[in-house]
């Protein structure tokens, strides 16, 4: 598990991201600080570093593209696009003696987050050094050949963060879902906690987009929303399925089992080694449905919560 703070780096970190670099990679793949500098120029957030008691011990850059980006390897024009539909990871580096403590996966969860928050479908890099295995695990596949500024070997690969089946798309939840999604959760009654919490407040949607510790998507049916997702990372190996809506109509037409994939696929990215849920022992058909899912049934439980807005009728 790793024990590293992440947050985004700023100009005066600029040399310890070429140590790390440096210590990362062969000469023939280092950038020049003027590379550096340019991407972050262009899109500052997508500078993000992982600190141990202050020292960088790894880095990630990223930033917006239009497809899959054809980014050449030290580049200082990079084609940066912040309404484009891809996001790529051009470079995200460990120190070797900090390595196989999960942090590289911990920078990939929060670019993951970031594309998410930008609306992005997918995430493209290139792998080099044989790091291809490596990606493959998180579910990038090869797209091509890379440019030839990376050498023989280099290997294109793409992860689609949306699932497309049919005319259904699931992807993450953006700001401008906010108000369909609460208008549809507060319309249904099986996402009610108790009398007192029918579901989200908007704010805490929005504070979902912006934290890679949830998970929250929705279900497009030709346009319309008809399901709402979301996940929320517990611990470094666990996560809790906290809700997961299909409209009926929906359901038939693969709706559900699409949410399913992209909910698998985002978890792997977390490192997640499993997931629970709770279902209402009355609810056969959502038992069914994500027993399909390789959901396994484990224990069961009785709910007991407390309505913390009532008045205390004990004595202090």
């Amino acid at each position: 598990m790793s024990d590293a703070t992440v947050r985004p780096l700023r100009a005066v970190d600029f040399a310890d991201l070429l140590d790390v670099q440096r210590a990362a990679y062969r000469n023939d793949f280092h950038e020049s600080e003027q590379s550096f500098r340019a991407k972050f120029e262009r899109f500052p957030q997508g500078f993000l570093g992982a600190f141990r008691d202050q020292e960088l011990c790894g880095y990630a850059v990223a930033f917006p593209v239009e497809g899959d980006g054809d980014v050449d390897l030290d580049t200082a024009t990079p084609p940066v696009d912040t309404n484009g539909s891809g996001y790529y990871l051009h470079d995200i580096a460990v120190r070797p003696g900090a390595s196989g403590a999960g942090l590289g996966r911990e920078l990939l969860r929060h670019q993951v987050a970031v594309a998410n928050r930008l609306g992005c479908s997918t995430l493209a890099l290139v792998a080099v050094q044989g790091s291809a295995t490596y990606w493959s695990r998180y579910g990038f596949r090869e797209r091509g050949v890379a440019p030839t500024s990376y050498g023989a070997g280099a290997v294109k690969m793409r992860l689609a963060l949306d699932t497309m089946r049919d005319s259904i798309v699931v992807r993450s939840l953006r700001p401008a879902d906010v108000g369909p999604v609460a208008r549809l959760g507060r319309g249904a009654a099986s996402f009610a906690a108790n009398e007192s919490v029918t579901f989200y407040e908007d704010d805490e949607l929005h504070a979902f987009i912006a934290d890679p510790a949830w998970l929250v998507a929705v279900v497009v049916e030709r346009g319309e929303l008809v399901g709402f997702l979301s996940a929320h990372r517990m611990s470094w190996h666990w996560a809790v399925l906290d809700n997961f809506y299909v409209d009926a109509a929906s359901r038939h037409r693969g709706a559900g089992r699409a949410a399913a994939s992209w909910l698998v696929r985002q978890t792997r990215i977390w490192g997640t080694h499993y997931m629970t849920t709770l279902v209402d022992d009355q609810d056969t058909e959502t038992a069914r449905f994500l027993s399909g899912a390789g959901f396994v049934p484990r224990k069961l439980y009785r709910w007991f919560d407390i309505d913390l807005d009532a008045g205390s009728s004990g004595r202090a």
